[in-house]
């Protein structure tokens, strides 16, 4: 996992591309402590 400091180290922008494209291979797995209520 990433931290919120890593994210915003790295950019905002590449982290969503990775998670885009994990949801598109079906491989992405949100953590525990960090579930978004639709």
């Amino acid at each position: 996992g990433k931290s919120f400091a890593d994210v915003e180290r790295e950019g905002v922008t590449p982290f969503l591309e990775s998670i885009q494209a994990e949801l598109l291979a079906g491989t992405y797995r949100p953590q525990a402590n960090r579930k978004v209520e639709p």
